[in-house]
């Protein structure tokens, strides 16, 4: 695709024509489109600005888009907020169009939603959550304050060796280096328009940049500020409950700066990552070295003087984007006479 200055590629996912777009904002609030309404471009075209196709408010900035092929079956969407609050709803609640968009979920002040994951859950899960209950032995109460030296030592255990890792965790990441690793059933689905619970509790200037969902066979990359990138196997985050303050993801140093992209990638993944002065660069996610869960990292992008990472890219094999998209729809159809 061709980027206009100060642009950078967000995501990309196969859909169906008929398939509906959920367009979240930073200010919460979701909107629809289908996707037969965005026109077809050339390979290298600039595209259309998402304005054209969604009712966007002053101020907001889109924050995330969901591919949809049905509102139903075991889905539900996982949000994030800046100041570390997550919520939990079930697909279906989205099962209504509204031209002009509906609040998503409810944002204290000051606060922004950062991210918003698709993810399926079992059918004991749902059935649950249907009757009220916790759907796991992780109750959904927030885990207890972590001490400073817990925080500090977390560090003896980043060179331990990774075991299997476990279905349905999402992950926490800030950028000041922090990472907390939870089950997406140690917290209960609600109402759209809710505010949600505490997912991980910040330090002073901390600030959630990114929700990743953890798969077998990928890695946990982290982009930082002045260049330094690495690869994490995702089993040497201790797996806790929601509301602590995590482990440490990144040994942040002055050569470093803080984290700016945290993503799950697998080894044929590409990474475009941009500067703020306008250097744009295109590398394999695998020739960025696999290192312990607290490292600084290596020099992944050369910078100039005074120049930083501005934002970093993703870019998934096509058979990555098939296997997801195909999950996707696995659990959409899993209940008969689910919505389309």
């Amino acid at each position: 695709a061709g980027l206009k200055e100060e642009d950078n590629i967000q995501s990309i996912f196969t859909a169906s024509t008929h398939s509906y777009l959920l367009v979240f904002t930073n200010k919460g609030r979701v909107y629809w489109t289908k996707v037969f309404h965005l026109p077809e471009g050339a390979r290298n075209g600039k595209g259309r600005p998402i304005i054209n196709f969604v009712g966007l408010t002053e101020g907001e900035k889109v924050s995330a888009i969901v591919p949809v092929h049905k509102f139903g079956g075991y889905n539900c969407l996982v949000f994030a907020t800046k100041k570390g609050v997550i919520n939990k709803m079930d697909l279906s609640l989205f099962a209504n169009p509204r031209k002009a968009g509906v609040n998503a979920i409810s944002l204290d002040e000051g606060d922004e939603l950062v991210a918003v994951k698709l993810v399926g859950v079992t059918e004991e899960q749902m059935e649950a959550e249907a009757r009220g209950e916790d759907s796991a032995e992780v109750t959904a109460d927030a885990a207890p304050e972590t001490n400073e030296a817990e925080t500090e030592n977390d560090a003896d255990d980043s060179t331990a060796p990774a075991g299997e890792l476990q279905k349905g965790l999402l992950m926490l990441a800030t950028k000041d280096g922090q990472a907390l690793t939870f089950p997406i059933s140690c917290f209960r689905a609600m109402g759209r328009g809710t505010h949600g619970v505490r997912g991980i509790n910040l330090a002073e200037g901390d600030e959630v940049i990114a929700l990743l969902r953890l798969k077998p066979g990928t890695k946990v990359l982290t982009i930082t500020e002045k260049g330094s990138g690495k690869r994490t196997e995702p089993g040497l985050y201790r797996i806790t409950r929601r509301g602590g303050k995590g482990v440490r993801n990144l040994n942040i140093t002055d050569k470093t700066g803080c984290a700016v992209f945290v993503e799950c990638v697998a080894d044929d993944y590409d990474l475009i990552i941009t500067s703020r002065g306008g250097q744009i660069i295109r590398i394999p996610a695998d020739s960025i070295r696999v290192t312990g869960r607290s490292s600084q990292g290596v020099r992944a992008f050369d910078l100039r003087d005074d120049d930083v990472v501005q934002d970093a890219t993703a870019l998934p094999s096509a058979e990555d984007i098939a296997q997801d998209s195909a999950e996707a729809k696995q659990n959409a159809d899993a209940i008969p006479g689910a919505s389309a």
